[in-house]
Formats: structure tokens, C-alpha cells, sequence
């Protein structure tokens, strides 16, 4: 399948429109990437390291800890949107 072209930056808000077409959409600096949905495999082992690290942030509460649907803003004008496996995010 073909990744779907756009003629124009796109924005943080243009994302909550793409269809569920069995893609994930993310930015860089306004352009669209696209890939497949993931597999059980890959599940498994972004759950397997999202526990290691929960592990590690509960005994020295210095970080938290996000996995799967997590999707952060990095940049905007251009906008740059991604939405890691699994994100160790400072509580500072």
C-alpha cells in the first residue's frame, strides 16, 4: 500500500483527522510518516522493557514512564509528533 501524499505541512491537529486505516501516522518537521500497525512480538517486547524501566523509576522516582499510546509533541512550525513504544520522560 502506498503511503498517502499531502501537498502541504501538516499540523499536530491534521493527525486527529487521519483515518484508522491500519496505520500510525506520526510528524517530522510537518511531513508525514506512516507505518504498518505492530505485531504481538513486538508488543510483547515493548511491554517486557516498559517493565524493566517501571521498575527502575518506582525504586528511584526519578522519571516516568510511558508505553504504547503515549504520543509527544517535540517541535512545532514545523510540527514534529511521535509516539515512541515506550518513553522515559524526566520528572524535572
Amino acid at each position: 500500500m502506498s503511503l498517502p501524499l499531502r501537498d502541504r505541512e501538516m499540523t499536530v491537529e491534521d493527525l486527529y483527522v487521519m483515518p484508522d486505516d491500519g496505520f500510525i501516522y506520526e510528524l517530522q518537521a510537518g511531513l508525514l510518516v506512516s507505518e504498518p500497525l505492530l505485531g504481538g512480538c513486538h508488543g510483547w517486547v515493548m511491554a517486557a522493557v516498559a517493565e524493566i524501566l517501571r521498575a527502575h523509576v518506582k525504586k528511584h522516582r526519578i522519571v516516568v514512564v510511558f508505553a504504547g499510546d503515549a504520543v509527544f509533541v517535540l517541535a512545532r512550525k514545523p510540527d514534529t509528533v511521535r509516539g515512541p513504544d515506550v518513553a522515559v520522560v524526566s520528572s524535572e
